[in-house]
């Protein structure tokens, strides 16, 4: 079937300005095409397990029209931002941090007077929402935020792990019939009234993005061991440099990383900042104190007890765990049922957009060797498909726990699953309202490259439970250990604080519900704290395993660090917020998230950032063109999914796009290119369905190019999956003069071009030419090439 594209004359690109058309799954909402987003640089700097860091974000409008771009991104669940700052023309424009709605108004209004201005958002404690207004054509702008994190140790190690992707979430329920409030491409639903806001658009596997990555953490000396070389023990997920000196160990990945995983930094720490310890900071005599504690539980010697579990494994089988994620999900889970004893009881259950138990049970089996070889052997068939109806499982598991009439037994539940879900706080509100809600212990495996740590991070630091983060099966290997004790007794239960020569302020303290301690894991709680002598501190009360009272007194350690303030903000701000899902939110509720977000610099879901640029008018009248950023598609997921949003007509399910990556997406590429506006692909989508013209290109793709010798011609051989074709191929000049025309029409003379063309099929008919060919593209500062076919354009010859 031929699909034909002419050149477009002057009415033509105006026509095409103003479709209405959607340009489909993963394109932008621009007809010139374009990425806003051109650059990422990130810099940490870690001392000891405080870490600071900066993210850059640089933009580009390369229209001739001004644009307003929005970008939804990742940054870690328990980081506080702080700071925004807005960089134009070599000047720096500060944030002020308001509460939500006041400050979108303060940004609406920068628009609409013409003045520069940029709006940060939080929508859940990972995934945030930045919209740059009034950026004019040809120029560019940088958006600078600031954040302080503590990083997680755990038997000597830290882990430093930061986002660099949203990857695509669940939404379950009814679209709602009203104006959907964010950018996104998921429609708002009853269950996720936002969900438009937390989906960016995503592009399709195989398509080369523009945005350039640029990461680097600099680890000071004092923070790791001495006299051990700390380069050859680290552990990296993106391909890196390292350099050391006296002063600091320097990582810096390297170019042509994609923005499609987790930064993922394990280094070892020197055992002061891992040990117990009580830091305090000053915020001003009229304010209380801010403390942190780490605890690390003591080393006791192993006690067998004969306290029963009752456990239930949740395993997500859904279609984004599809690949070496369900694999993996298998092994932990196998490893974990291998580990139960006798006198434990366990069920399974295999969750996508349905649940299932073991064949014939419907409540929990003593752990004896057949029952278990019995469970291994049935979670071995599980194989990846469907949605993600978490909150159904979940409700299962704790009817199967109900069932159990012994109160002594303590209750497990273990989450195996990538976490990708929209309604988190429907999930949260669920258990947390359930009969079991003091005595359940959540345990949350997140298998993924880029996984939803917030939301299972969020799951089990509520339910005394451990959050386990895997990315690959090498770093499964190492975790199994780990994840095994996790199941085990904790060393400390029962925690409580008193002062010593001080007013500590219970309400203040975070967590509300004081962890649990296991072995080699250590805890950190914050708090706020008055009336403190110059010798104060806290006695801290638990319970080891044999029932016994153990007592330890920590002294005050001043600090001048000032990110004490800002860390126990975010906890406090992510307990009240949890509280809110858990239990619903209140006006009271909301005015103590406000006012703790605003005293202590670290933004909310109910406030945010807006910086404006009054000194000048760019763009009179506000007239923009929006554009929502798209953002790579997940490493490590086997096939672009879509997931429906409504019930309506059956089961939600995931269906995986038919069109294999060396044919279709081809066709789509040319959208993606930074610089590449091929408004002639509106055309063709206006002459022809979308989906036949992929079919199309599925069809014309050569999956083999031979070419043969024939009478001083050349003929080229297509070799397809269902037929072989025969055609005869222009000579070296025509092709090279075809090539640059069609370059100069996609507007890629920037980038590197073969000098001929790998197929070409032309026919003459009344002076008009029938082309179609195929070309190499190779974009600046990246490894990988972009092949760019375009299917039968006609034109005429001059």
């Amino acid at each position: 079937m031929i699909r034909s594209v002419r050149q477009m004359n002057a009415d033509d690109w105006s026509e095409s300005s103003h479709s209405n058309e959607n340009p489909g799954f993963g394109a932008l909402q621009t007809d010139a095409g374009c990425l806003p987003l051109v650059a990422m640089c990130v810099k940490a700097q870690t001392t000891g397990l405080l870490t600071q860091v900066v993210v850059r974000q640089e933009f580009f409008n390369p229209t001739d029209d001004s644009l307003e771009a929005t970008y939804i991104f990742p940054l870690p669940p328990r980081a506080a931002v702080t700071q925004l700052k807005m960089l134009v023309a070599g000047r720096t424009i500060e944030s002020q941090l308001k509460e939500r709605s006041e400050a979108r108004q303060a940004y609406h209004d920068a628009i609409r007077r013409g003045n520069q201005a940029a709006l940060l958002e939080e929508d859940r404690s990972d995934v945030f929402t930045l919209l740059v207004g009034n950026l004019p054509p040809h120029e560019r702008i940088e958006v600078e935020l600031c954040l302080s994190m503590l990083l997680d140790a755990c038997a000597g190690t830290a882990e430093f792990r930061f986002p660099l992707v949203v990857a695509p979430r669940y939404v379950t329920g009814m679209p709602l019939r009203l104006p959907h409030v964010g950018r996104g491409v998921a429609k708002d639903t009853v269950n996720v009234s936002d969900a438009s806001r937390i989906t960016p658009p995503v592009l399709l596997p195989g398509f080369p993005n523009p945005v350039r990555l640029s990461f680097v953490v600099e680890l000071s000396a004092e923070t790791l061991p001495p006299h051990v070389d700390a380069a050859s023990q680290m552990s990296c997920s993106l391909d890196n440099v390292v350099r050391q000196d006296k002063e600091t160990l320097r990582i810096e990945v390297c170019p042509g990383e994609s923005l499609n995983r987790d930064f993922v930094l394990r280094f070892p720490v020197a055992s002061e900042h891992v040990s117990t310890s009580l830091r305090t900071s000053s915020v001003g005599s009229d304010r209380p104190d801010v403390f942190s504690l780490t605890l690390m539980p003591p080393k006791l010697s192993p006690t067998e007890l004969p306290i029963a579990r009752d456990v239930v494994f949740l395993l997500d089988h859904s279609g984004s765990m599809h690949g070496w994620k369900i694999v993996a999900a298998r092994r932990a889970l196998g490893r974990m049922i291998d580990t139960l004893h006798d006198h434990d009881h366990f069920g399974i259950i295999a969750f996508n957009h349905e649940t299932r138990s073991l064949p014939g049970e419907c409540s929990l089996l003593t752990a004896n060797n057949a029952n278990r070889w019995r469970a291994l052997q049935w979670i071995n068939q599980v194989s990846s498909t469907g949605g993600t109806e978490l909150r159904r499982a979940l409700q299962d598991a704790l009817q199967q726990l109900s069932s159990e009439t012994q109160s002594c037994r303590e209750k497990v539940v273990v989450l195996v699953t990538d976490g990708q879900i929209a309604g988190e706080d429907d999930v949260l509100r669920m258990l947390g309202t359930h009969i079991f809600a003091t005595e359940l212990r959540v345990f949350t495996i997140g298998i993924d490259q880029a996984v939803n740590e917030g939301f299972l991070r969020r799951i089990a630091d509520r339910f005394q439970g451990q959050c386990h983060l895997v990315e690959s099966e090498q770093r499964l290997d190492e975790s199994l250990e780990s994840i095994r004790q996790s199941l085990d007794l904790p060393i400390l239960t029962q925690v409580h604080l008193e002062p010593i020569d001080c007013e500590w302020e219970p309400s203040m303290t975070i967590p509300a519900r004081l962890p649990d301690l296991h072995s080699g894991r250590a805890i950190t709680i914050f708090g706020r704290c008055r009336k403190c002598r110059d010798q104060f501190g806290l006695r801290v009360r638990a319970v080891d395993r044999l029932g016994k009272t153990w007592v330890s007194e920590v002294m005050h350690q001043p600090t001048s660090s000032g990110a004490l303030l800002p860390q126990w903000g975010r906890m406090m701000i992510r307990e009240l917020e949890d509280r809110g899902a858990a239990y619903g939110g209140n006006d009271v509720l909301r005015k103590e998230i406000v006012d703790v977000s605003l005293e202590s610099g670290a933004i909310s879901r109910f406030t945010a950032f807006v910086a404006m640029d009054r000194s000048q008018i760019v763009n009179p009248g506000g007239h923009n063109t929006e554009v929502t950023q798209p953002v790579e598609f997940p490493a490590g997921w086997a096939d672009p999914v879509c997931a429906s949003l409504s019930n309506a007509a059956g089961p939600p399910t995931l269906a995986a796009c038919s069109m294999s990556r060396n044919n279709a997406y081809d066709l789509l590429s040319p959208r993606r290119l930074k610089m590449g506006f091929p408004k002639w692909q509106r055309v063709a989508e206006r002459q022809a369905p979308w989906q036949q013209v992929l079919l199309n290109a599925v069809d014309l793709e050569a999956q083999d190019v031979r070419v043969r010798p024939n009478s001083g011609a050349h003929q080229v051989v297509y070799v397809t999956k269902s037929k072989r074709v025969t055609r005869t191929a222009l000579s070296d000049s025509d092709a090279r003069e075809l090539l640059e025309w069609a370059v100069s029409i996609c507007g890629i003379s920037d980038y590197g071009v073969m000098t001929t063309a790998r197929s070409v099929r032309i026919a003459q008919d009344a002076g008009r030419f029938h082309i179609e060919f195929s070309l190499q593209v190779y974009p600046p500062a990246s490894r990988h090439m972009l092949r760019l076919t375009i299917l039968d354009i006609i034109t005429t010859r001059r």
